[in-house]
C-alpha cells in the first residue's frame, strides 16, 4: 500500500521479494510488535519506520512520512476505510508473501473432534466460491 500520488508506484508494482524493496530504497512503515516486518523485511535490509500502533502507521503514510506499508489487503481495508484513507492510500501490484490463517482449538476443548469437519466445510466453501463472495462484501 502506498499513497496514490507516490512517484515510485510503478517500481512498487514490480516488487516480488523483500530484497526488491531494499534495492529500490523504499522505507516501510510498520508498528510495534509486527514481527513479520522485522523478520522478513528488516532482516533483508529494508528500512523500517516503526509507529506505536496500526492506526499510527496509516496516519504516517497519509502524511507522506514513509513510502509504503506491507499488509494483507483485507487487514488494510479494515483500517483504511474507518480512517478515511481508502481513496488516497491504495494497494500496489507488488507482492512479497502470502499468509494463511488457522483456527486453533485446544486439545482439551469439547469441540476438538469437530476440527476435521470444519476444515472440510471451509475447503468446500473455498471451492464453491462462497468465501470469495463473503469477502467481496467487505471490499
Amino acid at each position: 500500500y502506498a499513497l496514490k500520488s507516490h512517484p515510485g508506484r510503478k517500481l512498487m508494482d514490480s516488487i516480488r521479494k523483500p530484497e526488491d524493496i531494499a534495492k529500490f530504497g523504499f522505507s516501510v512503515l510498520t508498528y510495534s510488535g509486527h514481527e513479520f516486518a522485522k523478520d522478513t523485511l528488516g532482516s533483508k535490509g529494508v528500512r523500517l519506520i516503526e509507529t506505536g500502533s496500526v492506526e499510527g502507521m496509516y496516519k504516517m503514510l497519509a502524511a507522506d512520512r514513509g513510502d509504503c506499508i506491507v499488509e494483507m489487503a483485507d487487514l488494510a481495508k479494515s483500517n483504511l476505510i474507518p480512517l478515511g484513507y481508502s481513496e488516497e492510500i491504495l494497494p500496489t501490484k507488488g507482492s512479497i508473501a502470502g499468509s494463511t490463517f488457522n483456527i486453533l482449538i485446544s486439545k482439551k476443548s469439547a469441540f476438538v473432534g469437530l476440527a476435521p469437519l470444519l476444515s472440510q466445510a471451509l475447503k468446500k466453501m473455498y471451492e464453491d466460491g462462497i468465501i470469495d463472495r463473503i469477502m467481496e462484501k467487505y471490499k
